[in-house]
Parts: C-alpha cells; structure tokens; sequence
C-alpha cells in the first residue's frame, strides 16, 4: 500500500496530475523558456500515450507520428511528384548529396539495392536493357579492344558459349540467311524454344517420312525452303530425319513428293 508521501511523476492513464507535481501547461511553459524540442507532460495523451510530446505544439509524439503516417499515406503519389521535381531543379546537389550518403552507408545501400530488385525483376530487367542499347557503342568498342588484345582467351570462351547456346546459334544463322534473301523472320524468343525443344525431345516422327527420330539423330528443317519463299518462323519449321532433309534440299512440299517413303501430314 502506497503511503502518503510518496508522489508519482506520472500517471498510468490520463486524469488529474498528481497533488504537488508541475501541471502539463507549467512543464510546457518550462521547456518553451528552455527551448527544448520536447517536454514531459507526466500524465498519458488522450489515446494512452505514455511519452513526450513537441514543445511548439503540445502534441504527444506519437500521435503526431500517426497522424504523419495517415497523411503521407493519403499524399503518396503528391509527395513523389514533388521529390522528383524537387531533384530535378537541383541534379548536381542531389548527386553530391548521393555520393557522400553512399560512401558513408556503402552496406545499407547495397542491402537495400539487393531487396528491390529481387521484388521487382521485371523493372530490373527493362532497366538493364534501356542501359545496354544507352551504352552499346561503348560496350561494343570496349569488347573489341579487349578481344583484340586477348585473342585466344576470347575465342575459347567463343566456343564455350556456342555450345551452351546450340539453340541461339542456330537461331542467329537463320536469320541471317532470311535476312540476306529477304524471307519473312518470325519471333525469335519463340523460335528459340521451339529448337531447343526441338533438340532435347524424346523420340518423335520426321515430318516427311513420320519414322522416329532421336536427340541428336534429327535435323530442324523449313516446311517451304527460305529460297523458295518461306519464312523464318515457328509456323514454317517442322522435324526431319537426316535423309530427308538431305534429299529435300531447297524443294517444296510438292516437288518432294515420291523422293523417298514420304508421306504428307
């Protein structure tokens, strides 16, 4: 059981201030003459906050934080528009500004880079193309020097890259040639797929002559030869056996008719 002369600063729920204390308005008269940012009221906010509160107004700080919360959560898209503008009427402070926050928060700002752009890799994505096609002349002049100044390591990895990209390879040539002869080019990225499924499927019939063919026993051809008018697309190839291909060369559909056991889809 408390006795009576023991004298609380401060009160668990907001009420009365305890006999003997400083009043609210004396502690905020106080602390004006002072001139601190913040006083103890030493009695609770309205809404139960148990802590000091701004000097120029007299609001807790909690509240005050809540309050700044709601509002910048309601003005997210006004208070942007406004940073960009502000940034944008002063390039060269923002970036001196950048440059010193960086060097001083080097981890931070690495971490945080990190975590944006594993939440948005699609904006990631066209960033690191819209920077490439910025600087391709550049990369491209510093690729060449360097491949001129390393020739052989630069061939090695060449090679290692056609390898691991048969499909893209593939993909290049032909479109090169469509190009050359002026035939119609379809979408590469589809195109690509369907040779690389084209490579690694099981086993699936030739086209012409409907005999099975295997993964690394097959060839990709066009249905109507890029000579003869076809284009370079998904539409237009289809999978034959080595024979096949061999003796259908640059014939159409038609012409190739009776050549060997074929028999047309």
């Amino acid at each position: 059981m408390a006795t009576k002369d023991s004298t609380p600063t401060r009160v668990s729920a907001r009420g009365r201030t305890p006999a003997g204390t400083p009043t609210v308005k004396q502690r905020w008269t106080a602390a004006k003459a002072r001139g601190d940012q913040t006083f103890d009221p030493g009695v609770a906010c309205i809404h139960g906050h148990e802590c000091h509160r701004w000097t120029n107004n007299g609001i807790c700080i909690e509240c005050k934080r809540a309050r700044d919360n709601a509002y910048n959560a309601a003005h997210k898209e006004e208070h942007r528009a406004r940073s960009r503008r502000s940034a944008g009427a002063r390039p060269e402070e923002i970036q001196a500004y950048r440059k010193v926050y960086y060097a001083a928060h080097a981890d931070v700002a690495k971490e945080r880079s990190r975590e944006w752009e594993i939440q948005h890799p699609e904006r990631v994505r066209k960033r690191s193309i819209a920077w490439y096609h910025k600087n391709a002349p550049r990369l491209r002049e510093k690729a060449s020097k360097r491949r001129a100044e390393n020739p052989e390591p630069s061939r090695i990895s060449h090679r290692r890259w056609k390898q691991a990209n048969k499909e893209r390879v593939l993909a290049q040539y032909n479109k090169r040639r469509a190009i050359e002869i002026g035939a119609a080019v379809g979408d590469r990225k589809v195109y690509r797929k369907y040779v690389k499924w084209a490579r690694t499927v099981a086993a699936t019939p030739c086209y012409w002559c409907k005999k099975k063919t295997k993964p690394g026993a097959r060839h990709i051809d066009h249905i109507i030869p890029l000579a003869r008018g076809g284009g370079d697309a998904v539409e237009n190839l289809c999978i034959a056996c080595p024979t096949c291909n061999m003796r259908k060369s640059a014939k159409l559909p038609e012409e190739f008719c009776g050549q060997s056991e074929l028999k047309l889809a």
